[in-house]
């Protein structure tokens, strides 16, 4: 549905995806850089992401279900290979060929599946295979692929690729990173002819040794931090503003919004926006979080509500008017701070934003 009446916008730097795209090419060397969409290309539009991506010259892609898989491969091209992390569920087989995706295999059950597959077609088709060095959420142990290779079960399947994934990365001195590692590095004297993925966005900037034959950025290609506690290397992707519905001046001490929760002096000026937590401004930014107006900040005061929130614009000393535009994000309002300020991450807040915004895609 298009929203073209929307008092809010939602600007989505497809330059800027490019461009941190072609910056991760630049620090994995000669790595393979895939893309991981799942989630709608984190709630930035698949569609239009992910042309944008195989033009800059990816050619391998991630996404979580089979569902996000046929969507995408509408979009791209044969020659693009798709990926499906949660693997593959019996009666999925022909889907998976058909549309020429493959699934990341997590589980001995989902091996056996793909194997029968083998002696049903009488064709070994594309896999991946998922172990497990320390998440503890999909994979197989090391122990079971040792079994499989014992058994000579992993020979029935066509492995393109061993993936693994990362528990702590985004800490880089946390001691998980190079256990899990060492796991990693046993798995590819198991298999020493097959490629590896193990880095995720914050892994790529732990260190090389963690690249192997493919990373997989997500949160980095749209902008988010994959280097803690430095500066950001990517470009910001997305904008949010809105513009005001209501000003108001406070004639006597008042409240406002929901609760009673921010007290107000006499003399102070609010403005009410219609963002809330409808469309992924999370109800805890209440009373903590700041919007900007010509890059000035100012408060956001009271409880957000489904629908509108209220900032503080007293400090303002430009006069400030209904349909004025004011930032939610951007710029001054940087993605990594509202995350910090919700008490989450940055891919919660991409994957939260609503439906209702105007979105608007620039190159």
């Amino acid at each position: 549905m298009e929203n073209h009446y929307s008092s809010s916008t939602l600007k989505i730097d497809l330059q800027a995806i490019v461009d941190n795209y072609n910056i991760l090419n630049i620090k994995t060397s000669y790595t393979k850089v895939a893309a991981v969409v799942k989630a709608n290309a984190y709630g930035l539009g698949l569609q239009e992401v992910a042309p944008v991506l195989r033009n800059a010259g990816c050619n391998d892609f991630f996404v979580a279900n089979l569902d996000e898989a046929i969507g995408l491969r509408k979009i791209l091209p044969k020659k693009c290979k798709i990926a499906v992390f949660n693997g593959v569920l019996k009666g999925e087989e022909e889907v998976f060929i058909r549309n020429d995706i493959q699934p990341v295999l997590n589980t001995i059950e989902q091996i056996k599946l793909w194997s029968e597959l083998t002696k049903k077609t009488k064709e070994k088709h594309p896999c991946m295979v998922h172990v497990d060095s320390g998440m503890n959420r999909l994979g197989i142990t090391l122990k079971e692929l040792e079994s499989l290779i014992h058994d000579k079960l992993i020979k029935k399947i066509n492995i393109k690729m061993i993936l693994s994934h990362l528990a702590c990365a985004d800490n880089p001195s946390n001691n998980k990173n190079s256990q899990q590692l060492s796991i990693v590095n046993k798995v590819r004297d198991l298999l020493p002819k097959i490629p590896t993925s193990f880095a995720n966005s914050y892994g790529i900037f732990l260190d090389k040794k963690y690249h192997f034959e493919m990373v997989r950025p997500g949160i980095a290609l749209y902008g988010g931090n994959p280097n803690p506690d430095k500066q950001n290397p990517m470009k910001p992707v997305v904008y949010i503003s809105s513009n005001i519905l209501q000003v108001r001046d406070i004639d006597s001490p008042q409240t406002v919004g929901y609760g009673a929760t921010h007290k107000l002096n006499k003399g102070s000026k609010l403005a009410t926006l219609p963002v809330g937590y409808a469309d992924g401004y999370f109800r805890n930014l209440g009373n903590i979080a700041n919007c900007a107006i010509k890059g000035i900040k100012v408060p956001v005061v009271g409880r957000v509500s489904m629908d509108l929130i209220t900032i503080d614009i007293t400090s303002i000393k430009d006069s400030v008017n209904v349909g004025d535009e004011v930032e939610i994000l951007g710029n001054t309002i940087k993605l990594e701070d509202i995350a910090a300020q919700a008490q989450t991450i940055d891919y919660e807040i991409l994957t939260s934003l609503g439906s209702r915004y105007k979105r608007i895609y620039t190159k």
